[in-house]
C-alpha cells in the first residue's frame, strides 16, 4: 500500500532506522490503540496554549473557566487512569498553563499572525504530500522574518545528529508555501519546553543554501517512504535504541510517543 502523507518528523525517524520506523508506523497508524496520560495531557496543553496565543484566554479568571469547561475527566476516568494520577496530572498541566497565560512567548518586535496552523504541501517529484501544525506562527514586520514556534511539554530525544535534520527541511519546505502571505526574507524554527516553572527556548536559523543543497535527498527518502518495503532485521548483537524503545513496548499507556520516535508532529 503506498502512503501518500507524511509529517516532518517521520523523516528523521526514517533516517534514523528503517526498522523502527517500519514498526512505528504500523503501530501509530492503529487508531484503537489508547492514548498515553501524557500525550492526553500534551494536547490539552497545546489547546490552552492556542488559545492563549490568539488572545482568548488573558488571565486567571478565563483559564479557570477553559480548564473548567474542557478539563477531559471522564475521558481519562474511562481510560483507567487512577484518580491519583488525573489529579497530578490535572496540576501540572493548570501550573503549566498558568505560568504561560502569565508569560507568553511573544519576542520583542514580533505579531502573532497565526496559532495552530496546519499546513499542507504536495512534493511534485514524487507526488506526495507534507504535512504539519505550526504551533504558533510569529512575523517580524521589521526584519521580515518569519518564526515557526512549536511547543513541547517534553523535549523528544535525539534521534538524529545531522545538520540539518530532515524535519527542518520538510518544515522550510512547508513554510515556503505561507511566503505569499508573510513575504520573509529569513526564517527560523524555535522549540518552547513549557513547564510550571518557565519556558525553555532553542531556536535554529533554517538557511536557504542549506535547504538547495539537502532538499533531494529528502526528496529521495519519501520516494522510498511512499512504497515501503519490509526492513531487515538488525545483525545478531547489533543494539538500536530505536528498536528496543519499540519492542520493548516503551510507547504504551505510560509514555508518550514524543519522548522516543514519532510519526508526527
Amino acid at each position: 500500500m503506498d502512503w501518500t502523507l507524511f509529517s516532518p518528523f517521520m523523516l528523521d525517524t526514517y533516517k534514523a532506522c528503517k526498522r523502527a520506523y517500519s514498526l512505528a508506523r504500523e503501530r501509530f497508524s492503529d487508531r484503537s490503540r489508547s492514548q498515553s496520560l501524557a500525550s492526553l495531557c500534551k494536547q490539552f496543553v497545546l489547546r490552552g496554549v492556542s488559545e492563549i496565543n490568539k488572545g482568548k484566554i488573558q488571565n486567571n479568571n478565563q483559564l479557570q473557566i477553559f480548564i473548567g469547561q474542557h478539563w477531559p475527566v471522564e475521558k481519562l476516568e474511562k481510560a483507567g487512569f487512577s484518580q491519583d494520577q488525573i489529579a497530578r496530572s490535572f496540576l501540572y498541566v493548570y501550573k503549566t498553563l498558568l505560568h504561560y497565560v502569565r508569560c507568553p512567548y511573544i519576542p520583542d518586535g514580533a505579531e502573532v499572525v497565526a496559532s495552530a496552523q496546519r499546513v499542507r504541501a504536495r512534493v511534485p517529484q514524487v507526488r506526495v504530500y507534507l504535512e504539519d501544525t505550526f504551533d504558533l506562527i510569529l512575523w517580524y514586520p521589521e526584519k521580515r522574518h518569519l518564526e515557526i514556534v512549536d511547543f513541547r511539554l517534553k523535549l523528544p530525544q535525539e534521534i538524529l545528529k545531522c545538520d540539518p535534520l530532515p524535519s527542518h527541511l520538510a518544515r522550510q519546505f512547508l513554510a515556503s508555501k505561507l511566503r505569499s502571505r508573510w513575504p520573509y526574507k529569513t526564517l527560523s524554527s524555535t522549540t518552547c519546553k513549557i513547564t510550571p516553572k518557565g519556558i525553555y527556548v532553542s531556536e535554529k536559523d533554517l538557511s536557504e543554501e542549506l535547504f538547495n543543497n539537502n532538499w533531494d535527498d529528502v526528496v529521495r527518502d519519501l520516494q522510498e517512504m511512499k512504497t515501503p518495503s519490509q526492513p531487515q532485521a538488525h545483525k545478531p548483537g547489533e543494539d538500536c535504541f530505536f528498536c528496543e524503545a519499540l519492542d520493548s513496548q516503551s510507547v504504551d499507556s505510560t509514555g508518550d510517543s514524543d519522548d522516543h520516535l514519532s510519526l508526527s508532529a
